[in-house]
């Protein structure tokens, strides 16, 4: 039909179809809906949801729309009557032959197109779809025995002295009972501690898929895997399903094949589990600077938590021999990764952040001195031992001093890029589709932290990512892909600020901007910095504290410390208000000339009409721009009304406007010089985006945007100080009231013209 995308709302609600199927929405319009020809017509707003469905109609009409027309339908005569907006009866007959069309054609089948599922649904359904984040020890290791055979070994550091070796292979030996080297030998975790649900809605209609038929291959490896399965108690044959879902064999980095199933019904039909995940950010942070690493993981992660029992014939699959439910918690099922997140959180409340990282199955146990290592290994054996988690001895490596976790290097000096991805920037060819621009610019941002000045190196190859540049890639970005590459052969060790010592800051001066901030380094000649600089240093005496964001009232107090330029510089003030039924708005973005731009976002919890909106917009940028200290200010707005009230080509005819323009003509006096300019919507977009971005939902804390909120309108309430008279007028009457009470001959003069 053509929508605009930017007229469609967001709206990730279900709907449920006549079967008693729930079907997903794309988001909602409102749209002008016309009923009749001509003056026999009636028009109104009609909100409609959008969803996926492969039918005959375009669009559905349904009983709100209907009961809001005031129509009445009849099916054996195809007629619709309703009342016009003149109170004539009109009607809408249809055509049968079209009909009849519309119909036959809705009753043919239509090929069933498997759509490709998106890798955000797989990075909720498990948070370790990347393997290439997993943890992985560096360097050089080597196994050591742990069980009674030969083969069941695990891995150490080969840089150990030999007393540190001696007891890092004690203590994991006489804790062998921890590592089992088959699905079988586990244990599992108990019901009481922690059971997987699916909490599946009561409406949900149960769905069995249709048996997609495997090659010899991939049946071989199905019953291998199922025997293996049922042989470990992970599964068990079920007669009777209500759910049913297909196998999916996914080949291996390594050739073999695994077996997943497919909970995409099973998925939509349970709600999200919002557990929230560690922020991997805090978690290398405080996993790197540490003299010895242990690398811990867990034998089938998964698969050690119980499935609730009134859900496990939910799990059903299908096999060519038969079909079996789930015991155990299996992976694809949508909560799976909060579920065990949360597992993790319960079993080492008292070791996370201490002396270890846990993120989903993935485990590092950190320490300062290998004294200190031995007794947080045993405290978290400990754990391991009390719950009944076992490990996977072949994945898990002790006393080491350099490991990657979460896609970063961990050192004893700090954080370093990964090798891999910076092998992969600096083996990449020159690209020359956008496509490959942006896959370039995505591989950039991962390692935006290791490359000082990004934006700033990088700044033409953006300039090039848009769809109607004729060339995507020219000179300018072959010469910043190679600057960026020199930076990354040797790039920067990022290290956290040690407690107690003298903190370095490094500041540095550029033509757009003068910020200073972020993450300490450690340059190549030892030194310690905020951001590695080509420009002077100076050395400041700074308490140091961890790093934090930078605020956008950081931003507004910087400007307002600027130091006073020669010349009188006009500064641009650009505003926009907005107001709707969700509530009303206003942006304001106030530029330096030479580029400091400082953005504030203000939300409205009172009601107030569009051209009351742009005026608290007017009046807030003045406010602001005046607070900062502006003498000469050039304003921009694309609101043509209140532009021609203060420019004086526009009466100003409501009354409650004019006590707004009033308060702004106030204001314009604080500036020295001030002009106000109408500009088009397209010109103002900055601004128009900043107003509407109150009304978005789950705000992030980091950003550069001042964020505030008015309760109430600007205006000041209108009041007058009466002073009242030394003579009182009273006096007289009450004198008079007071004689006649007690009986006071009163003598009147009456008066005649």
């Amino acid at each position: 039909m053509e929508l605009i995308k930017d007229a469609i709302t967001p709206f990730h609600e279900q709907t449920v179809g006549f079967a008693g199927e729930r079907v997903d929405t794309r988001g909602y319009l409102d749209l002008r809906t016309l009923l009749g020809i001509g003056d026999k017509s009636r028009e109104i707003r009609v909100r409609f949801i959008l969803v996926e469905a492969n039918t005959s109609y375009n669009a559905l009409l349904g009983r709100p729309c209907l009961n809001a027309f005031g129509a009445i339908v009849s099916t054996p005569h195809l007629a619709m009557k309703f009342p016009s907006e003149c109170g004539e009866i009109c009607t809408v007959r249809a055509d049968q032959k079209t009909a009849r069309q519309c119909y036959i054609a809705s009753l043919k089948a239509t090929t069933y197109r498997k759509e490709r599922r998106p890798e955000a649904i797989l990075v909720d359904l498990d948070p370790r779809t990347n393997t290439d984040d997993r943890i992985q020890p560096q360097g050089e290791i080597k196994p050591f025995v742990l069980g009674k055979n030969a083969e069941q070994t695990t891995n150490k550091g080969a840089d150990l002295t030999p007393v540190e070796e001696n007891n890092l292979t004690t203590l994991p030996r006489s804790n062998n009972q921890l590592f089992v080297w088959s699905a079988s030998d586990m244990l599992g975790i108990h019901p009481s501690v922690i059971t997987h649900k699916l909490s599946i809605f009561r409406e949900a209609r149960p769905i069995v898929q249709k048996k997609i038929r495997l090659g010899t291959e991939k049946r071989v490896a199905v019953q291998k895997e199922v025997d293996k399965l049922v042989k470990a108690g992970f599964i068990w044959e079920i007669t009777y399903t209500t759910w049913l879902a297909n196998v999916v064999m996914v080949k291996k980095a390594n050739g073999q094949w695994r077996m997943c199933v497919d909970f995409i019904d099973l998925n939509k039909a349970c709600p999200k589990d919002n557990y929230p995940l560690p922020s991997i950010d805090r978690l290398v942070d405080g996993a790197s600077g540490h003299t010895v690493l242990s690398f811990l993981d867990a034998y089938f992660g998964y698969n050690q938590i119980p499935m609730y029992a009134p859900d496990r014939d939910n799990t059903a699959f299908i096999t060519e021999q038969a079909n079996y439910c789930y015991e155990v918690m299996p992976f694809g099922l949508k909560n799976a990764g909060a579920t065990y997140q949360r597992l993790m959180d319960k079993i080492f409340h008292n070791q996370i952040g201490r002396c270890m990282e846990v993120y989903v199955d993935d485990m590092v146990v950190r320490s300062c001195s290998h004294q200190q290592h031995l007794k947080d290994l045993t405290e978290v054996f400990h754990q391991l031992k009390q719950y009944g988690l076992r490990l996977n001895p072949s994945k898990c490596t002790f006393g080491v001093s350099v490991g990657k976790f979460l896609g970063f290097m961990l050192t004893n000096r700090g954080i370093q890029a990964n090798p891999d991805k910076c092998r992969a920037i600096l083996e990449m060819r020159s690209p020359t589709k956008l496509k490959e621009v942006q896959c370039l610019v995505g591989c950039l941002t991962a390692l935006s932290r290791f490359i000082p000045k990004l934006f700033d190196h990088i700044k033409p190859i953006l300039k090039n990512m848009k769809k109607h540049v004729p060339r995507h890639w020219d000179d300018q970005c072959e010469a910043a892909f190679s600057a960026i590459k020199n930076i990354l052969t040797n790039p920067p060790i990022m290290s956290r600020p040690t407690e107690g010592f003298d903190l370095q800051l490094y500041l540095s001066a550029s033509s757009h901007s003068n910020l200073a901030g972020g993450r300490r380094t450690i340059l190549s000649g030892g030194e310690s910095s905020i951001g590695p600089t080509n420009s002077g240093k100076t050395t400041l005496p700074v308490l140091s504290k961890p790093p934090s964001s930078i605020k956008g009232q950081h931003l507004a107090d910087f400007a307002a410390e600027l130091p006073p330029p020669a010349e009188p510089s006009v500064w641009n003030l650009n505003v926009d208000g907005s107001s709707d039924k969700r509530g009303g708005g206003a942006g304001i973005v106030l530029e330096e000339p030479n580029g400091l731009l400082v953005e504030q976002a203000i939300s409205f919890t009172f009601q107030l009409s569009n051209n009351q909106a742009e005026y608290e917009a007017l009046i807030s940028g003045l406010l602001f721009a005046a607070e900062l200290g502006i003498e000469h200010l050039e304003c921009r707005m694309d609101s043509q009304l209140v532009v021609g009230h203060i420019n004086g080509t526009f009466q100003v005819k409501d009354n409650h406007l004019l006590r707004y323009y009033h308060k702004v003509s106030d204001l314009i006096k604080v500036f020295a010089t001030f002009k106000i300019t109408y500009v088009p919507r397209a010109q103002n977009f900055r601004a128009d985006l900043l107003s509407k971005l109150t009304h978005a939902r789950g705000n992030s804390q980091l950003t550069s945007v001042i964020k505030t909120m008015l309760e109430q309108p600007l205006l000041e309430t209108c009041s007058t100080s009466v002073i009242p008279s030394k003579v009182d007028w009273r006096q007289d009457i009450i004198q008079l009231v007071i004689q006649q009470e007690q009986g006071t001959l009163l003598t009147f003069y009456i008066y005649r013209r």
